[in-house]
């Protein structure tokens, strides 16, 4: 068996049999030198090399994303399933072929932060990563609850006492959305973040409804005993 590079491509040749002059030649294509991908360095691998080194790569990274969303002592999660997290190997393998080293004049096909590498394989789906955060926004969402009235009976009339009402939160789909795309977008797939919210007030408050009474928050109204002329007086209207 010869083996010959030529072109970046190792030729594997060999003879069909003793004192024949057929030659079987294959060829396996070999990565550039100086490129890497996930920070692997696969100069000089075979491509069959470089895709098991990667591959393996991008499985654990896979395994271990998990975005988590902090809020009011709550923990809400996305794991890569859950926004279709993936990459394409072969693609990832062209463009590491495809690579020339800046020194040659020919562009940098891998649009990374450094020349020869390539951080940028994996894909999301970006309607599915909505959806899920839409359905955070159901379990996190809370109404406000208005102020209210508490009629309190006591032995001398009724006496009134003002609840103040408490604020309500909603999530912010969008900004979520649009902070969670741009940290993928960098490259981190496993990080905490704090929830995105805006607190909701509600419609009637303490004070409102005070001001509507003309009152304090806590005050209390006497009923009149009954007057001795009051059957009388009843009769008079023809009340029984």
């Amino acid at each position: 068996v010869f083996v010959l590079l030529i072109c970046g491509v190792i030729f594997l040749l060999s003879r069909t049999g003793r004192g024949s002059e057929q030659l079987v030649i294959g060829t396996e294509q070999v990565m550039p030198d100086g490129v890497k991908i996930l920070g692997i360095d696969v100069g000089g691998d075979t491509k069959a090399k470089a895709r098991q080194a990667v591959s393996a790569a991008a499985d654990e990274i896979i395994d271990s994303a998990l975005i988590t969303i902090n809020a009011a002592g709550e923990k809400y999660t996305l794991n890569a399933e859950q926004i279709n997290l993936a990459y394409d190997i072969e693609s990832t393998l062209q463009r590491a072929l495809a690579y020339v080293p800046a020194e040659s004049g020919v562009v940098d096909v891998t649009s990374a932060s450094a020349p020869g590498e390539i951080n940028d394989i994996f894909t999301w789906n970006p309607t599915n990563l909505r959806m899920e955060i839409e359905e955070i926004a159901e379990e996190f969402d809370i109404k406000p609850v208005e102020a209210e009235i508490e009629p309190l009976h006591a032995p001398t009339g009724i006496t009134f006492n003002f609840k103040e009402g408490k604020a309500g939160r909603v999530l912010d789909v969008e900004q979520t959305y649009e902070y969670i795309s741009s940290m993928l977008g960098t490259g981190m797939y496993t990080f905490s973040m704090d929830a995105i919210y805006n607190s909701i007030t509600p419609s009637i408050t303490q004070a409102d409804l005070q001001g509507g009474f003309g009152l304090r928050a806590s005050y209390s109204t006497q009923f009149p005993t009954s007057r001795s002329d009051e059957t009388v007086q009843n009769r008079v209207f023809n009340i029984e």
